[in-house]
């Protein structure tokens, strides 16, 4: 993928994880972020979209549609569901979750030609990445801000 993209990518990225660096697991855990979502919920949701990004560039790169969230209820609703799912799971793996799933596509973009990177395909892929990095980054800075 283009360079500048990358770079773009992980500029977001670092800027996301550093709006909830220094922060003690617990904090990490209070409710009221976004709504009722915590940090710890922002994380699980984060790995939710790079996953479907991954599942989704294919689909991307033709420029096809792809599959809709209305069996979920709509994208809310979709996300009501992840972010419950994870709530199971320990901060431990909610953090070596987003880890790894930010590393396969990392690796996964990078084998994308800048032939294939168009204005579409950066409109579509940043919605689930940079786009929402640098969204939830803010809310958490705004969050924290009020603390």
């Amino acid at each position: 993928m283009g360079a500048k993209l990358m770079a773009r990518l992980n500029l977001e990225w670092q800027i996301f994880l550093d709006s909830f660096a220094g922060l003690p697991d617990s904090a990490l855990s209070e409710s009221g972020v976004v709504g009722n979502w915590s940090i710890r919920d922002i994380l699980g949701h984060i790995t939710t979209w790079e996953y479907e990004a991954l599942d989704r560039i294919a689909i991307v790169l033709a420029h096809e549609k792809g599959p809709g969230y209305s069996s979920y209820g709509g994208v809310d609703g979709f996300n009501a569901i992840k972010v419950n799912e994870k709530r199971a799971k320990p901060l431990n793996q909610i953090r070596r979750e987003l880890v790894a799933t930010h590393k396969s596509l990392l690796d996964r973009i990078a084998d994308i030609p800048d032939s294939a990177v168009d204005a579409e395909f950066r409109r579509r892929f940043s919605n689930d990445t940079w786009a929402h990095y640098r969204q939830h980054a803010k809310q958490i800075r705004a969050w924290r801000s009020k603390r």
